[in-house]
């Protein structure tokens, strides 16, 4: 394998970001996707006003 040790740690860091992002949207669905939806929702009611 002549993969660089730079292109392992890559991959590596994106994997751990995947699967920690995957399992907190797993344990915490309405702590995770609340601030998603007050973000978009803010934002949707000045233009609507």
């Amino acid at each position: 394998m002549s993969i660089s040790r730079n292109t392992w740690m890559l991959l590596a860091a994106v994997a751990v970001l995947g699967i920690v992002g995957f399992v907190s949207v797993q344990m915490g669905d309405d702590a995770g996707t609340a601030p998603e939806i007050s973000e978009e929702g803010a934002p949707a009611a000045d233009v609507s006003e």
